[in-house]
C-alpha cells in the first residue's frame, strides 16, 4: 500500500502537518504516472511468472515444490481457484502436509466456502507438534466461521454513569404562574430544582438468519434504561422497550435497493418505583443508500398508550390515547472522519383529556468528527465529538382550563447537545455529554431552562 501522507485527523490536530500533507500531495501528482507504470509492470511480471510456473507444473505435475510455487503466484494474482487446484493435487501426492491444508482452509474461507474451510483448518492442526502460533491463527478462523455459519447473531451495549442537572424536574425558573388564567405564586418545592442521578442503560440485538436467497432475517431489539435521583425521588425512572420483526431487502428499478422491517413494539415506564405507562404498537422502518456517502432512514410507527393512576398522579389515566410518528433521518459522510446528520419528524398524540393531546414537529442537524485524542493511548482508536442542535414545536389540541381557559398551550424548545467519546481499552469507551435546553411556552407554567452534564462509561459485546 502506498502511504501518501498523514490522515486528515492528524492534520486537524497539528497545523504544521499541513506542510507534510501539501508535500505529499505534490509528490503524488508528480509520481502518479510512474506509480501507475510500476503497478502495471508488476502485474505483467506476475502474469508472466504465472504462465512460466504453470508450464513447469504441467511438465512435472507430481513435483510438490513446483505446485506450491504456482499456488503462491496464483494467490498473489487473486486466482484462488487455480491455487486451490494446485494445492489439492499436492495432497493427492502426499496427504501428510499440514501447511498445505492450512493454506487451503484460508483460501476456502476467502472464497466463502466455510464448511470446506473448517474441514481443512481442523485437519491442519491435528498433529501434536503443531506450532502454537499456527494453532492460534486456525482457532481465530474457526471462531469466525462459527459466527458466519450460525443462524443466530447477538450484539449489545452497556452504559453507566453520573448526570447533573440544574432543573431536573423541568420546573419553571420563577414562582409566578397561572391558575385558571389568574396570576398566582407557585410553591417553592415545584420550581426548578437541581439534582444528580446515577443511570444505567443497556441494549441487546438478536438476528435470526433464515438463510434464504433474499437474505431475510428476523431482528429483535431490547432497550432498558434506569436512573435514580439523589433528592427528586419522584423522578426515579425505568424505561423498557422491545421490538421485533422480519428484515428483508426489496430491489427494483423504481426504489433501488431498500432495506426494510415491519415490527411490533412494546413499552413499559415506571416512575418512583410504580408503573406509569405501558404501550403497544406496530411500525415499519426502512433505509436506502444513495451512493457511497448518503444513507436515508424512514420510520413510521403507531402506539396505543395506557397510563396508570397512582396516589401522587390521580388523573394519570386521562392521558390514555394513541401516538403516531413519522420520522425521516439522513447521514452524509463528508470524509472518513466527518459526518453530517439530520432529521425531520412529526408526532401526533391523542388523549382522553383533549388538552393533553398534541402535534409535535421536530428537526435536528448534527456534525461529528473523528480525530486523535490529546491523551490516553492512541492505538485504541480515534476520539469522536458530535454537536447537534434540535428544534421542537409542540401545539396542544385543547385548552387546559386549570391553567388558562383562554390561551391554548404552544411550546417551542431548542436543545444543544455536545458529546465526546474517548476509547479507553478494548471495547470500553468514556463518554462526556453536555446539553442545554431552552423551552418557551405560551403558558407561563411551562417555560423552563435546563443545563445537563453527564460522564459515563460504555462497552459493547
Amino acid at each position: 500500500m502506498l502511504n501518501i501522507g498523514p490522515p486528515t485527523s492528524f492534520v486537524r490536530r497539528n497545523g504544521t502537518r499541513w506542510l507534510a500533507a501539501i508535500a505529499a500531495a505534490v509528490s503524488l501528482v508528480v509520481a502518479s504516472p510512474s506509480f501507475a507504470q510500476s503497478k502495471d509492470s508488476d502485474t505483467a511480471a506476475l502474469e508472466e511468472a504465472y504462465d512460466k510456473a504453470f508450464q513447469a507444473l504441467f511438465a512435472d505435475p507430481g513435483n510438490l515444490e513446483k505446485s506450491f510455487a504456482f499456488a503462491k503466484i496464483a494467490i498473489r494474482l487473486g486466482n484462488y481457484e487455480a491455487a486451490v487446484s494446485a494445492l489439492e493435487r499436492m495432497l493427492l501426492v502426499n496427504p501428510n502436509l499440514p501447511r498445505v491444508r492450512l493454506e487451503l482452509g484460508v483460501l476456502y474461507f476467502r472464497m466463502g466456502s466455510y464448511q470446506l474451510a473448517r474441514t481443512y483448518l481442523t485437519r491442519a492442526i491435528e498433529g501434536a507438534d503443531t506450532p502454537s502460533d499456527v494453532k492460534g491463527r486456525v482457532d481465530r478462523f474457526l471462531a469466525e466461521i462459527d459466527d458466519r455459519l450460525s443462524v443466530h447473531s447477538w450484539s449489545g451495549t452497556a452504559y453507566a454513569g453520573l448526570r447533573w442537572q440544574n432543573n431536573a424536574n423541568a420546573g419553571p425558573m420563577a414562582s409566578g404562574v397561572l391558575v385558571a388564567g389568574v396570576p398566582a405564586t407557585l410553591a417553592n418545592e415545584f420550581t426548578a430544582k437541581k439534582d444528580q442521578n446515577v443511570f444505567l442503560s443497556g441494549s441487546v440485538k438478536h438476528v435470526y438468519d433464515f438463510q434464504s436467497q433474499d437474505g431475510t432475517t428476523f431482528e429483535t431489539n431490547g432497550v432498558i434504561y434506569g436512573s435514580q435521583q439523589r433528592t427528586q425521588s419522584s423522578l426515579d425512572l425505568v424505561f423498557i422497550e422491545a421490538n421485533g420483526g422480519p428484515r428483508t431487502v426489496f430491489d427494483s428499478s423504481y426504489t433501488g435497493t431498500l432495506n426494510y422491517r415491519p415490527y411490533v413494539v412494546l413499552n413499559y415506564i415506571a416512575l418512583a418505583d410504580a408503573r406509569y405507562m405501558t404501550a403497544y404498537g406496530i411500525g415499519v422502518d426502512g433505509s436506502r443508500a444513495f451512493g457511497d456517502r448518503f444513507l436515508a432512514d424512514l420510520k413510521v410507527q403507531h402506539k396505543e398508550r395506557r397510563f396508570r393512576d397512582s396516589n401522587t398522579r390521580t388523573t394519570n389515566s386521562r392521558q390514555n390515547g394513541g401516538e403516531s410518528l413519522v420520522k425521516f433521518a439522513g447521514r452524509y459522510a463528508v470524509s472518513n472522519d466527518d459526518l453530517i446528520s439530520g432529521s425531520l419528524s412529526a408526532t401526533s398524540t391523542t388523549a382522553a383529556d383533549k388538552y393533553q393531546g398534541s402535534f409535535d414537529y421536530g428537526a435536528s442537524l448534527g456534525y461529528s468528527i473523528n480525530y486523535l485524542g490529546p491523551v490516553l493511548p492512541q492505538d485504541n482508536g480515534p476520539w469522536t465529538t458530535s454537536m447537534t442542535v434540535s428544534r421542537n414545536h409542540v401545539q396542544y389540541k385543547g385548552y387546559d382550563t386549570a391553567v388558562d381557559p383562554n390561551n391554548r398551550r404552544h411550546d417551542k424548545k431548542w436543545t444543544l447537545d455536545m458529546l465526546t467519546s474517548m476509547p479507553l481499552y478494548n471495547d470500553w469507551t468514556m463518554i462526556l455529554n453536555l446539553q442545554k435546553v431552552w423551552s418557551a411556552s405560551s403558558l407561563l407554567n411551562y417555560k423552563f431552562r435546563n443545563e445537563i452534564a453527564s460522564l459515563g462509561f460504555s462497552t459493547k459485546f
